[in-house]
This record gives C-alpha cells, structure tokens and sequence, in this order.
C-alpha cells in the first residue's frame, strides 16, 4: 500500500468505529473491520522512515480537524 491509501484506509476505519452503530453489535462486520485493521497495521510497520513521518503529519492534522471536535473534553 502507498503511505496514500494507508492514510484512506486509517480514517476509514477510525470512521467507522465513530459512526457505524451496528459495527460492534455485528460479528461479520467486526471481523471485516478487524481484518483491515490487521491489513493497515502490517502496511504500516513496512513504511519507511520519511513516510512515517508523512502519514503521521496528515494523520494528526485530519485528527485534529475531523475527531477531535468530536470527542470534546473527556475526563474534564
């Protein structure tokens, strides 16, 4: 996988454990899910240092901007 469709793939599972309800109660979903989670942290480890960092930059700037509003202040 490019660092690219890492990065797709990374939000598109962090997605759905926000916004798909039916996913923790549906084991051939959770399976799938856990599949592709699987898939993505095996691509990942396989990066190289300088695409490391780029997936971990774009991750953190989408996280701020597409999750983090969402979670609000928890524990404060």
């Amino acid at each position: 996988m490019t660092k690219e469709e890492i990065l797709d793939l990374l939000q598109y599972l962090i997605l759905e454990l926000r916004d798909n309800k039916q996913l923790p109660l549906d084991a051939r979903l959770m399976q799938d899910w856990v599949a592709k989670q699987t898939h993505l942290t095996s691509s990942i480890s396989s990066l190289n240092p300088e695409d490391n960092v780029w997936l971990d930059t774009n991750y953190r700037l989408w996280f701020e901007k597409e999750i983090k509003p969402h979670i609000g202040h928890i524990g404060h």
